[in-house]
């Protein structure tokens, strides 16, 4: 998992209180179950504090005071945190209590480069330590080049030239093959590849503001002829987005996003015989609710969580969370979810003649949760025999034996057992993929029991 921690100027800037929790006590210099009378603040006073109004003789003339319990007044002398402090703190408790994730972190250059793009601070391995006792040397400066920074981590994935981050001494080379020119391929990394063998990448962005205008790089991409969403479709444009001097402006983020989601046949290594590797990618916005996080998370096939607003249906927009670390952990808890499906294939034998196998392939699927109760579910696809396959005709050419959906399109991600998104197995009509809790044989009894 590859964290890209926004380290512009304004994560140095003071993050939004919490609000006051009278179950919460706070230190300060106030008796927390005493009564104080302090100076008059009419921020003391709003609808909903505990604070009163009073009037109070002093030196034979009567002056406004506010009457308040001391827990209320510690925390409204409690300085805010920095965002940059909130965001260290957030990634430390992610890495700590998830020992068996392998992490990495990328940041924006600052210095003389800053704004030009990101780099990677350190490659992803399962010495998340590394990265924690590093988070306090990470200062905030300079711009947001939100879409910089993440071309350099899909070039950092796929094995490519160096976009900016040679402007650093920043940076991680052990990741590079040619210094300050080209990040090593898969191939490069001896025993632990960067990519593994049928396993996806993610990536939680976390931001806390608009882009810098990022037009240089926007044309570096719609160049870029290797980068071809679903192997075949190049970036030639981009939508338009408010950037952080509030005009709208083009932003090539979320068609990267929807490129590492879909990279085409050979997944991110490009060699099919690995399986199809992909990068999902998750959007934080902290302090900010904005549609590019929106559609970066949707296009990368992720959720974008926000600290911001109201809203708690991921369809809609980014989810509202209470802080950066609940964001984190949302996040996680959905990487997991996808990771940690389990699918057992299994091909249908002939009771009769024990040589012959039919052309039905069941996959029994479960999906781990928190409870001792797992959903599971079981999907039958078909073996592919020619045109006399159910759903297959004469223009249906694959070859004998690869597993087909009811449509007769390849149903598996290359090189592995798992079924592809927006695949449609047997016993229902939707594309039902590799969704654990929807169609197969599970949703075929519930239509035919009803709902009581």
């Amino acid at each position: 998992m590859m964290i890209i921690l926004d380290t512009s100027g304004s994560m140095g800037w003071d993050a939004p209180k919490a609000d006051y929790d009278a179950n919460t006590i706070y230190s300060g210099d106030y008796t927390s179950n005493g009564i104080h009378i302090v100076k008059f603040d009419s921020d003391l006073v709003t609808e909903g504090s505990p604070c009163n109004t009073i009037w109070v003789e002093i030196n034979g003339k009567n002056r406004k005071r506010v009457e308040c319990i001391g827990n209320y007044l510690n925390w409204f002398e409690e300085d805010a945190p920095r965002r940059i402090t909130l965001a260290r703190e957030s990634i430390t408790q992610l890495i700590n209590d998830n020992q068996n994730v392998d992490f990495g972190l990328a940041a924006f250059i600052d210095g003389d480069y800053s704004g030009y793009g990101g780099y990677i601070r350190h490659s992803i391995s399962e010495n998340g330590s590394t990265i924690v006792n590093d988070l306090s040397n990470l200062t905030p400066d300079g711009g947001t080049p939100l879409c910089g920074a993440y071309y350099e981590v899909l070039n950092f994935f796929t094995g490519r030239n160096l976009y900016r981050a040679q402007y650093t001494s920043s940076r991680d080379t052990s990741v590079e093959s040619q210094i300050g020119s080209q990040y090593k391929t898969t191939d490069e990394y001896g025993d632990v590849p960067l990519v593994k063998p049928c396993q996806n990448l993610y990536i939680i962005y976390v931001t806390d503001g608009e882009p810098s205008s990022e037009s240089s790089v926007n044309s570096t991409i719609k160049s870029d002829t290797n980068l071809k969403v679903g192997g075949t479709t190049r970036i030639t444009a981009c939508d338009d987005y408010e950037d952080n001097s509030g005009e709208m402006s083009e932003n090539c983020l979320p068609k990267l996003a929807e490129y590492l989601a879909n990279p085409g046949s050979g997944g991110l290594d490009n060699d099919s015989s690995t399986g199809n590797q992909k990068a999902f990618t998750y959007t934080i916005g902290f302090a900010t609710d904005q549609q590019l996080l929106r559609d970066t998370a949707d296009k990368g096939n992720g959720v974008c969580y926000t600290t911001v607003g109201t809203n708690t249906d991921s369809t809609t927009g980014c989810v509202v969370v209470n802080d950066i670390a609940a964001a984190f952990q949302g996040a996680l808890g959905e990487i997991l979810q996808q990771t940690s499906t389990f699918v057992s294939p299994a091909v249908a034998v002939n009771s009769f003649k024990r040589t012959e196998s039919l052309d039905n392939a069941y996959y029994a699927m479960f999906l781990p949760s928190e409870s001792s109760r797992w959903t599971g579910n079981l999907k039958k696809l078909k073996i592919y025999k020619g045109d006399s396959t159910p759903g297959c005709t004469a223009l249906d050419i694959h070859t004998p034996g690869i597993v087909v959906d009811r449509g007769c399109d390849p149903a598996l991600d290359d090189g592995s057992n798992r079924i592809a998104d927006g695949r449609s197995t047997y016993w229902n009509t939707i594309n039902d993929g590799s969704e654990v809790g929807s169609g197969g044989l599970g949703a075929a009894l519930l239509n035919a029991r009803g709902t009581f």
